[in-house]
């Protein structure tokens, strides 16, 4: 045989698209040998940096070198063909210049090799390496026409050709491999931390998924993975660079386009090559079933006495090859939609919720219908028992739920709506944005196999079965619709459920107090019975729809074959298994579309509440302009939705001043009049409904940077930005850090000026109190501050910021009067505060008047009273009560130097901190605790318990097995029926006439019917029997597995819940609330759902893989070893997937905490995060970090996951040859077994791949209940103990006896050796400096601290043996931070509906919140002369009204007023011992006087109002309010200082005398008059 020639086209089109492959490397080597750089000695690209270290390790010398080899090695090669090619004169001048043109080839391929190798950009390299590879592919694919022809000779091993050309193969394809074996780039790092290495490795690693290997490397050693072992993200998956890309997009968008028109446009590119690639995979994935046709065909040749193994050999590689490279495909396509498109699309769209919510108005009124949404309102309406079940909580809320789906507008709690947005709607967008691609793939696979089908069968019985298939659209339709209400339906419930969730645990305090655990479990149940109900009715159209689609590819196929075979006469195997096969197929890919199209709709709802939320109002800047802030003609009332009436709001008419600057100016007046209104205008967080509001202009603009890059450094000259402001809230706001970050507050330290602000803060002593000093790590909002220490922080801070505009809420109303006096003339009136314009609302006029220059006085009617010079003759009504003590002259001389504050300053000067004495930190919110290794059995166990007795579980196993069986059944009966077609085939007659007339199907088909059993017509009907009990099987086992998972997911809530209420104050102190929910919403979310999917598809799976391996059995027992061996592969791999993807999962489940913390921190002090410029960039910079960690164990889960498919993949194609090898040498096989054997080879890849992917996602769902049982088996506090009398306590005495109290194990005591007796009826007013114990007293009373020694007795029952609920449920307190809950006025006084109109009414005109002769008063209550009128009808009075709404956490009514309303809610409930804590700090000084008189009188315990029948406890700050108590409690350091009569105390010359003596000269003489008026 002469030398082989090449087809001259084909060498020519190689040598033209190598030389263009050329010119890359070319331009790169004229441009390396004209500048003659030098290699470089760093690194640095937008993913990060290059450090030396890495520099050093890196080398691509080696693969360079191997390049150039073989290089050489190809192109001698190539001259050697060319000098055969001239010797043997095969083909003439043609074959000549064939062979030249490869030889040419090979020199512009060696060029390229030299290029490459000259070249020291490692990135230029990289890149030149593929064009490199692509060119080595070419040049192979010369090799196949010589190699095809000289492999039809007798021993081609012994042909000089074969041998070359064999040579040449073998070095282009390991020239290609080389080539795609260089590393890109060397390991770079951001921020210090390493960046992940997608894009460091080789082209090999990653299209394999092969650098995640260290990873998993690290998972298997040390059986868990931590937070910094998962590197960042490259540029491209970081949320700030993502926010930043789509901000610049922002602009070249078209104006009005949608959220989803943007992310289409923005993801174009991207999407665009996705789908090409789908559209390619669609046609590769035919390639399976055509082999698989060919070999039937051979081996039904065979089974006449042909052979050719050859031929079957290589049909057999090619359906291996091309299953393999469809895996791959789809496995690429999981990949490239994950990190490419939802990730990155999931970052965007929290970024964009974030900022939105840094943007949104704070609307702080009720929303529509907040009456009836509110479970809360419903019980106090209907009773308990309103809400323990769906149906009776349905009809109000349901109501307003439809009107949420109508509107669809968001306006639930902001916060809580954003947290839900990014915990559940976000991934819906995600979950979908990776999935998308498989509708596509789904629609275009049944296009092309149609057309394959229809090549195949015929047309006549594809569009028969066709017809069928449609049948099921209208049911399809229908269970569509009914799918896409109950998704809306049940976000909107969500919503509801997490607004009340969210609520509850912020008021947590107050729900334990008053033993209300019970109320708010039964409110948080019947919402989530009625999410349950909505759960189900969804799984039942899921359900309902899944039937549809399983069952219409089993239409399609017995429908096709059976008019196939009515057509035909016979049903070939070569017919019927690639055509099951491919019917399979298709019932696989539209089986998952129904759960594409809920994903589908839930994506587009989703899509939707973004897209509201984004368009929701946000803050109006107020106007910058002069240096003053200025008020003109305006008017201004707080932000609400646009559906509420003008008349519906308070509204501040006629505000015409200026605040002088660099003065202390005072806003002041009665409670309710709008204080905190008018400083909110100066913020910018109001409705400017009339003329304008400026504010002064900032000179420096401050942003996310410490400092300008050309602006100096700040120091004592430069300290203050003229313009900028500083807020102290009303609801003190502190983050999650140390004490002294708080401060800071994103500033650097400047330890001069800190210290001063130390020390005019009073917060010395407070430091020195604390182990930690300043390094103290605060609790959630300070929780572990007492409510003056978070105050003076709050004001520390401002006071330290460079604001020169200090916005201040009433500073004084929790310190007491010498802590108050000290901060007004160290720290107002100080150097510090010298020089800038202050605006404080304050009460206490008597204090700050000395220093006052202008004063702004509120009425009641929303007008102002007048603004100007402050003039004691022109104030109104709010400095009545105080004319008594009220000395001006007095005031105007104190000074700085005559405040005296005991034990407040140390002498030392520096801040007490643990970082300079060497003590390690003590956090006191704990990270968040994870499990390691596998899911324990014990979280099995539960769920499993959870969902039912085994009697359930056995019809769930049941039907699984025997969905199985029908498979396997419906398979071998088709293997039966066709092994017995040719018998058959002879006596069918009849089948010509269809050959003529394919028309007339239906009155022949009757014919068969009467045919025996042997006919093939009764195989049919088996095969249709089996196939429709196979699919109603297959239906009936999704729909009992919803069954368990509804008693699951029912069952798991109730208990975690439970427990959560029932949990130790302190657990719930240190545990931040985003933490919490997201236990409640994402973790449960996933045992609502996902749980059951997980386990369901590992189980089918799992039973499909078995029923693989007994079909390959079934062909012969020799197959046994390859597929033990390949499986044995699969399971090593499966379980190093399952080492890195557990902790992996684990580690993304505690991502979403700090996320969800973020926004809900970040709302709760919207208004402060505002008005400190860069402490919002902070929170941004803050939210793109957790965003980042989350992000980023998502992608390596998901990169894990690609790791172990692609392996699986290599392992299904070693069984596929396997078993085809033996099909093909074993004779014994016929057509019909082998069909049946290859029809279920085509399903072991994906099998595999699914089964061991499904056990890994069941592992990492049941995370979710891993996190749940861990809540589930928390300590609670002691819910047993002695049962009191109903009349228990019946005098209210309280005796303690040596009590020492901690709020931990390891912490010191907060009281300690405190002993004494209360008695029947006595007021007792409990004083002491901040932090001194006082509220730990109250803990301890109502059993929140347990003793350690010592008892307290309560009318002789100790209460550390009484029941909780009893004890705290028979005690009442009154809170310094009000507590309320959204429903009505009326929901919040009586929350059992115990107590008629009447008495409410009474307890609010006791309060001062109505007029008792108002004419919406039922009953007019006698009072005394004194009592006043406060409101007009100017602005509507809502308390007039007990069905008037309360919006979350008492949002639309002020400080002051939430005080009252709390205090009404205990003088309601007439408990015979009443605690009230600083229950009046921010209401005004004459109504707290009535406050005052109404407390002495209305707590008690009969309904006459008798006070002597209560004991009253009062923490005061005023000492005035206790003056004329009974007893007084002197705490100092957790210890009792004084106990007695407050004459007793004065005579004394006591703690309580040196308090007294350091108030101001009038107030000291009105202490004195209430001391000495009160009996001795």
């Amino acid at each position: 045989m002469g030398w082989p020639t090449l087809d001259l086209g084909h060498a020519g089109a190689v040598l033209a698209l190598t030389t263009l492959f050329t010119l890359p490397g070319a331009t790169a080597l004229a441009s390396q040998l004209r500048h003659q750089r030098a290699r470089d000695r760093f690194y640095e690209d937008a993913d990060g940096r290059s450090t030396p270290e890495a520099l050093g390790r890196f080398s691509n010398r080696w693969p360079k070198a191997l390049l150039l080899l073989l290089s050489s090695v190809g192109a001698g090669i190539s001259i050697l063909i060319l000098i055969f090619s001239l010797h043997t004169g095969e083909g003439g001048i043609a074959g000549v210049g064939e062979h030249s043109m490869l030889t040419a080839t090979w020199g512009l391929i060696l060029v390229q090799a030299i290029g490459i190798m000259v070249q020291h950009s490692p990135v230029k390299i990289h890149n030149l390496g593929l064009w490199h590879s692509f060119s080595s592919l070419l040049a192979a694919s010369l090799s196949v026409r010589p190699l095809t022809r000289v492999s039809w000779q007798a021993a081609p091993y012994k042909d000089p050709a074969a041998l070359v050309w064999t040579a040449h193969t073998l070095t282009t394809l390991a020239l290609a491999l080389t080539n795609i074996t260089l590393p890109r780039r060397p390991d770079v790092s951001h921020h210090g931390r390493p960046v992940d290495a997608q894009w460091t490795v080789s082209t090999l690693s990653r299209l394999t998924w092969s650098w995640v290997q260290p990873l998993l490397r690290q998972a298997t050693l040390q059986h868990d993975l931590n937070v910094d072992d998962v590197p960042l993200g490259g540029r491209g998956l970081r949320s700030a660079d993502l926010a930043r890309d789509w901000a610049d997009a922002e602009g070249k968008r078209k104006p009005g386009a949608t959220l989803f028109r943007s992310l289409m446009w923005a993801y174009r590119s991207r999407l665009a090559l996705l789908w090409a690639v789908i559209v390619f995979r669609c046609f590769i994935s035919v390639v399976p079933f055509w082999t698989m046709l060919h070999i039937m065909k051979v081996l039904e040749q065979r089974d006449e006495g042909e052979s050719q193994h050859s031929e079957l050999l290589a049909l057999v590689v090619l359906m291996a090859g091309s299953n393999l490279l469809d895996a791959w495909i789809e496995s690429w396509a999981y990949w490239f939609t994950m990190a490419d498109l939802a990730l990155p699309i999931r970052a965007q769209l929290s970024s964009l919720v974030f900022g939105k919510s840094l943007r949104r108005k704070d609307v702080k009124s009720p929303s529509r219908n907040q009456e009836s949404q509110s479970p809360i309102a419903l019980e106090a309406q209907n009773g308990p028992a309103a809400t323990t079940t769906a149906a009776a909580a349905a009809p109000a809320a349901q109501s307003t739920i439809n009107d949420k789906n109508d509107n669809d507008d968001n306006d639930d709690d902001s916060s809580q709506s954003a947290v839900n947005l990014v915990a559940v709607d976000t991934e819906h967008i995600t979950t979908f944005a990776q999935y998308h691609f498989l509708l596509l793939n789904g629609v275009l696979k049944l296009l092309v196999f149609s057309t394959f089908l229809i090549q195949l069968m015929g047309w006549a019985p594809f569009a028969t079965g066709l017809l069928a298939w449609a049948a099921t659209l209208p049911a399809n339709a229908w269970f569509t619709r009914l799918l896409v209400g109950q998704s809306k339906t049940l976000m909107a419930v969500r919503d509801c459920k997490l607004a009340l969730l969210g609520e509850v645990l912020r008021g947590i305090r107050q729900v334990k107090f008053a033993a209300l655990e019970a109320r708010s479990k039964s409110s948080v149940l019947g919402l989530r019975e009625r999410e349950l109900g909505v759960l189900w009715r969804f799984f039942v159209a899921d359900t309902g729809l899944g039937a549809c689609w399983i069952a219409s590819p089993i239409l399609l196929a017995a429908t096709s074959l059976t008019v196939y075979v009515a057509i035909h006469g016979r049903l070939l195997p070569s017919v019927a298994f690639v055509s099951i096969g491919m019917f399979n197929t298709l019932e696989t890919t539209l089986g998952s579309l129904p759960e594409l199209v809920t994903l589908g709709i839930e994506f587009m709802v989703s899509l939707r509440r973004i897209a509201t939320y984004l368009k929701g109002p946000e803050v109006q800047g107020i106007e910058q302009q002069g240096s003053n802030v200025v008020f003109s003609d305006a008017s201004v009332s707080w932000p609400v939705d646009g559906d509420t009436a003008t008349k519906d709001r308070f509204i501040l008419r006629g505000l015409d001043f200026a605040f002088p600057e660099g003065e202390l100016s005072v806003i002041t007046g009665k409670t309710g009049t709008g204080k905190s209104l008018l400083l909110s205008a100066i913020l910018g967080e109001v409705d400017v409904l009339k003329g304008s509001v400026h504010v002064p202009v900032t000179s420096q603009p401050v942003d996310d940077d410490d400092e300008h890059e050309d602006s100096p450094p700040p120091n004592t000259d430069n300290w203050i930005i003229p313009g900028s402001l500083a807020y102290v809230a009303q609801n003190p706001w502190l983050t999650s850090n140390s004490l002294r970050d708080n401060i800071l507050f994103g500033l650097p330290l400047d330890r001069s000026r800190y210290d001063q602000v130390i020390d005019a803060c009073a917060l010395r002593q407070d430091l020195a109190a604390l182990a930690d000093g300043d390094e103290t790590y605060l609790g959630s909002n300070g929780v572990n501050l007492s409510g003056g220490q978070k105050w003076r922080l709050t004001l520390a801070r401002a006071v330290y910021s460079r604001a020169s505009v200090l916005v201040l809420e009433d500073v004084f109303s929790a310190v007491d009067a010498h802590v108050g006096r000290w901060i007004f003339e160290r720290c107002l009136r100080g150097a510090l505060c010298e020089g800038r314009t202050r605006i404080l609302v304050t009460h206490n006029l008597g204090l700050v008047w000395a220093g006052t220059r202008f004063l702004v006085e509120l009425g009641e009617d929303g007008a102002v009273v007048h603004a100007e010079r402050p003039k004691r003759e022109s104030l109104g009504a709010v400095m009545d009560a105080e004319s008594s003590s009220f000395d001006r002259e007095q005031s105007e001389t104190a000074s700085a130097d005559a405040v005296h504050i005991p034990q407040v300053v140390q002498p030392a000067s520096a801040v007490p901190s643990s970082s300079l004495d060497g003590k390690s930190k003590r956090k006191f919110v704990q990270d968040e605790t994870r499990q390691k290794g596998t899911v324990s059995n014990h979280v099995y166990k539960t769920y499993i318990k959870s969902c039912g007795n085994v009697y359930l579980w056995f019809i769930c196993a049941l039907s699984f097995v025997t969905y199985e069986a029908g498979i396997i059944g419906r398979a071998w009966w088709l293997r039966k029926w066709t092994s017995t077609s040719k018998s058959t085939q002879d006596g069918l007659h009849v089948a010509n006439v269809f050959h003529d007339d394919q028309t007339s199907l239906v009155p022949t088909a009757s014919t068969f019917i009467a045919q025996q059993y042997h006919h093939p017509l009764s195989y049919v009907d088996v095969y249709i029997l089996i196939s429709a009990a196979t699919a109603v099987v297959g239906a009936v086992r999704f729909f009992w597995t919803y069954i368990l998972s509804i008693k699951a997911s029912r069952h798991t809530f109730e208990r975690m819940l439970a427990v959560v209420l029932h949990a130790p104050l302190r657990w719930l102190d240190t545990v931040p609330t985003g933490r919490v929910l997201n236990r409640f919403t994402a973790d449960f979310n996933i045992i609502d759902e996902r749980i059951n999917a997980s386990w369901t598809l590992f189980a089918s799976n799992a039973l499909r893989l078995v029923g693989i391996c007994t079909g390959s059995l079934l062909v012969s027992g020799y197959l046994a070893l390859p597929a033990l061996l390949l499986l044995g592969v699969g399971l090593i791999t499966g379980r190093r997937y399952l080492a890195a993807s557990r902790p992996l999962k684990r580690l993304e489940s505690n991502a979403k905490s700090p996320v969800f913390d973020v926004f809900a921190t970040t709302w709760a002090g919207i208004a402060t995060v505002r008005a400190f410029d860069r402490v919002a960039a902070a929170c941004v910079t803050q939210m793109h970090a957790h965003v980042d960690a989350w992000l980023m164990a998502t992608y390596y889960i998901t990169l894990a996951n690609r790791w172990m498919s692609f392996r699986m993949a290599l392992v299904a194609a070693l069984f596929c040859v396997s078993v085809g090898a033996f099909i093909i040498y074993d004779p014994a096989v016929d057509a019909a077994l082998a069909g049946f054997a290859l029809s279920f080879v085509l399903d072991f890849s994906e099998n595999l791949r699914w089964t061991i992917r499904c056990y890994g996602d069941m592992e990492l769902a049941m995370n979710a209940m891993e996190r749940a049982v861990e809540y589930m088996n928390l300590e609670t506090e002691r819910l047993d103990g002695e049962k009191p009398s109903a009349a228990w306590p019946t005098s209210g005495s309280v005796e303690i006896e040596d009590l020492e109290v901690a709020y931990a194990p390891d912490l010191p005591p907060a009281l300690s050796g405190l002993s004494l007796r209360v008695g029947h009826g006595e007021r007792v007013g409990v004083v002491g400096r901040t932090g001194t114990g006082k509220s730990s007293l109250t803990l301890a009373l109502f059993g929140f601290l347990e003793s350690r020694r010592g008892s307290i007795l309560v009318d002789g029952m100790d209460v550390s043996k009484v029941c909780m609920q009893d004890l705290r449920s028979r005690m009442s307190i009154i809170p310094q931070d009000p507590v309320l809950f959204s429903g009505t006025i009326r929901s919040n006084l009586d929350p059992f509906n115990e107590h008629a109109d009447s008495e409410l009414f009474d307890a609010l005109a006791r309060v001062q919140l109505i007029d008792p002769y108002s004419t919406d008063f039922p009953t007019p209550i006698p009072t005394s002369t004194s009592f006043m009128n406060i409101y007009t009808n100017t602005n509507t009075n809502i308390f007039q009204d007990l069905h008037s709404p309360i919006s979350q956490s008492g949002g639309n009514l002020s400080q002051g007023q939430r005080q009252l309303l709390c205090i009404a809610r205990a003088i309601v409930a007439r408990r015979k011992i009443t605690v009230l804590d600083e229950a009046t700090s921010a209401v005004d000084v004459p109504t707290d006087i009535l406050i005052q008189r109404s407390i002495r009188e209305g707590f008690g315990g009969d309904s006459s109002g008798n006070g002597k029948n209560g004991t009253l406890i009062v923490i005061a700050h005023r000492l005035s309010t206790v003056a004329d108590f009974d007893k007084i409690l002197v705490l100092e350091g957790g210890r009792m200082v004084e106990y007695g009569t407050p004459r007793g105390l004065w005579e004394g010359g006591g703690a309580f005398r040196r308090m007294c003596e350091t108030s101001s000269e009038g107030e000291k003489r009105k202490l004195k008059e209430a001391i000495f008026s009160v009996e001795p």
